[in-house]
């Protein structure tokens, strides 16, 4: 409802239109607002007097020395409601209820009794009667079907079919049907709309002190999630188990920000961003990490393990599709024990990551794993290693160059990785075989061997692998 002066109203008539683009009005809080064709208002012969369903004007308001008023009861359409709203800013009780609309049967009980109580308490005289211009009276009813058996197997219950339909009827609900019941449901109940919905009030008008207690439980239907998704929670499961913490980062990133890592990657652009720092869609999960890391550090935060697991997002040359491969990537940083009783008080190095990597790839049961000194420039790895499965590599893992950490205004050493989930997905089993102990208890040697300074430890593993096959 609104109540407009009527001495106000030229025309002594009002019509509901879109507004022109060279009108304004004086809203209810004393603000001119412009108007354009976008927005919907209450005008009379004149000019606008209300936006529709948002706010009255300053004029035509109900003063104190008003003798003359003239009630509106209206229905609008909420989403035409909500963008007039947002467009110009202004949300109000009525621009609230509206847009989650309106009861449309009530508008004539509604002014009735306005006008009841106006004549009633302020001894007013109503002139006229009541004019209606919806000229689709008739409002197709929403009805919810189901069955008595999809109830009771829903909430676990035994009704019967008068058990259902007397709370629902107790409600105004009208219900037909036998087996299959049918509700029609009126239109001051909108938060009615699917059968749920109508098990939900059932069991609260009936108590769910109601449904037996059962000693047992039978699920009749097990979902399971996809293998795929398994695989990621065992992921998961086990860098959590090694002192990681999982972090979600927006997939979104500022173009400068891949220029320092020099990857040879043109980022994607977004069409619309929604700010001017994040105008890209991510190539690489480290930018999102290290800016993870500097805020932490930022707060006082000194010893960190942190990964992340998502999609990056990169343009294909050939065919020019934009890809969107999955990847998993982490950083750590800080002491790996502080202030340990055994005086262990050393900060992280490229072996504490490798040796979780390691660990993972064993945790998942791939054995043809290899690291191999990253070959060609990086800008992004002061040192570190490439990471291979078999033959393919799959990820890098090292410390950053100085060049990275003055970008980021990182103060601390931090060794990161980033490895492609694809591979490993495609060759993570869980399917373990049982052993035989062995016989005999295991010969310990240590071993010194003095070696060339080019032989890498992945060559000497190679080969004692290789010549101790069934003894190592």
């Amino acid at each position: 409802l609104h109540a407009f002066d009527a001495e106000c109203i030229k025309g002594r008539r009002i019509n509901v239109r879109r507004a022109k683009d060279d009108e304004s009005i004086i809203t209810l809080d004393g603000l001119t607002r412009k108007l354009d064709r976008d927005l919907l208002v209450i005008a009379d012969s004149k000019k606008p007097i209300a936006l529709a369903g948002i706010m009255g004007d300053e004029e035509s308001e109900i003063k104190n020395n008003t003798k003359h008023i003239f009630i509106e009861s209206a229905y609008f359409n909420p989403t035409l409601i909500r963008r007039g709203a947002r467009r110009l800013n202004l949300s109000t009780e009525s621009s609230f209820r509206f847009e989650r609309k309106a009861d449309i049967h009530a508008l004539i009980p509604a002014l009735l009794r306005a006008r009841e109580l106006i004549i009633k308490f302020c001894g007013g005289i109503m002139k006229g009667g009541v004019t209606d211009i919806y000229k689709k009276q008739e409002v197709e009813t929403e009805k919810v079907t189901f069955s008595i058996k999809w109830l009771n197997d829903f909430l676990g219950s035994n009704f019967s079919r008068e058990e259902i339909i007397e709370p629902l009827t107790l409600l105004d609900l009208n219900v037909k049907g036998d087996t299959s019941l049918e509700v029609e449901v009126p239109s001051f109940r909108r938060d009615l709309d699917i059968k749920e919905d109508i098990a939900e009030e059932v069991i609260r008008m009936v108590g769910f002190d109601s449904i037996p207690m059962r000693s047992t439980i039978v699920f009749e239907k097990v979902g399971s999630l996809p293998h795929g998704s398994l695989k990621i929670g065992k992921i998961k499961e086990y860098l959590v188990s090694r002192g990681y913490d999982e972090v979600v980062n927006v997939s979104f990133i500022s173009s400068d920000e891949l220029k320092p890592f020099k990857m040879g990657i043109k980022p994607i652009a977004i069409q619309n961003p929604i700010t001017s720092n994040l105008t890209h869609m991510r190539s690489t999960l480290i930018v999102g990490l290290l800016k993870t890391v500097k805020r932490n550090m930022n707060i006082g935060s000194r010893d960190m393990r942190f990964f992340e697991l998502g999609n990056v997002f990169i343009q294909n040359q050939t065919s020019g599709k934009v890809e969107e491969p999955l990847k998993i990537a982490g950083v750590i940083t800080g002491k790996v024990k502080n202030q340990d009783w055994r005086g262990e008080n050393r900060t992280f190095d490229y072996y504490d990551l490798k040796g979780d990597i390691e660990g993972l790839f064993s945790f998942v049961n791939i054995n043809d794993n290899r690291f191999e000194k990253i070959k060609g420039e990086l800008s992004l790895l002061e040192e570190g290693s490439d990471i291979y499965i078999e033959k393919e590599k799959v990820g890098f893992v090292g410390s950053i160059s100085a060049e990275i950490s003055d970008y980021f205004d990182i103060s601390k050493k931090v060794l990161l990785f980033e490895i492609e989930l694809a591979p490993l997905l495609n060759r993570i089993s869980f399917d373990y075989n049982f052993k035989d102990l062995p016989r005999y208890p295991a010969v310990l040697r240590d071993l010194c061997l003095l070696v060339p300074g080019n032989v890498t430890h992945q060559q000497i593993e190679d080969i004692i692998r290789k010549s101790g096959k069934g003894l190592v």
